[in-house]
């Protein structure tokens, strides 16, 4: 079972891990020369192994596999309780991918629909239902951005509308997009565009 014994499981190696399970128990039936004992030693041995990472990606164990797999009289459950238990393992690596995309996806949706708020990564972590820490480390992964920085780039980008209409000052744009301080404004927009908004109003809007 080493081919299964990895530190770190991916979907294919669950797949592969489900194929040696099968075979194993296909080899067990036909040779009948494993006892009870030999093979519910494995079956224990595997069964920890998946918990494993059950309790890694989740922080809970279940115990409840266990019991049922010393209890069990004949190989064919010893058969259906493992695979069905790499099969939870698998799906429970999709659901979290699936999950992640969304949860990022209705930050995202936050962001551009509150922007002009004073936004906080507490705010939109607990607004996912994800710590600080976690969140930060996803968004950045799937956006290519850190949190905050995306923020203030979108502000920007929503303050062009503002400069281009010429009717309000600096300060009342940076204000009005959600920035806390004109400077972070000023440093933001000077970041993305190379000059400050009232340069950029003057020499590229003509205002």
């Amino acid at each position: 079972m080493n081919s299964v014994s990895a530190r770190k499981w991916t979907k294919k190696n669950i797949a592969e891990a489900i194929s040696i399970v099968h075979e194993m128990f296909a080899a067990i039936k036909e040779k009948r020369s494993v006892g009870r004992h030999a093979t519910l030693e494995t079956c224990v041995n595997l069964h920890c192994l998946i918990q494993s990472h059950m309790k890694e990606d989740s922080g809970e164990e279940d115990n409840t596999g266990m019991k049922e797999i010393m209890a069990a009289e004949r190989l064919e459950h010893l058969h259906l309780l493992l695979v069905r238990e790499l099969e939870s393992l698998q799906e429970s690596y999709t659901e979290d991918a699936t999950s992640t995309n969304y949860k990022i996806k209705r930050v995202i949706d936050y962001i551009h629909q509150n922007y002009h708020q004073d936004l906080t990564l507490q705010e939109l972590a607990g607004y996912v239902g994800l710590n600080n820490s976690y969140l930060s480390r996803i968004f950045k992964e799937q956006t290519g951005s850190m949190l905050i920085p995306y923020i203030n780039r979108y502000r920007v980008k929503k303050s062009l509308e503002l400069l281009k209409e010429g009717k309000l000052k600096t300060y009342e744009i940076a204000e009005k997009v959600g920035f806390n301080s004109i400077d972070n404004y000023y440093i933001s927009f000077k970041k993305m565009y190379g000059l400050p908004p009232n340069e950029y109003r003057k020499t590229v809007m003509g205002k």
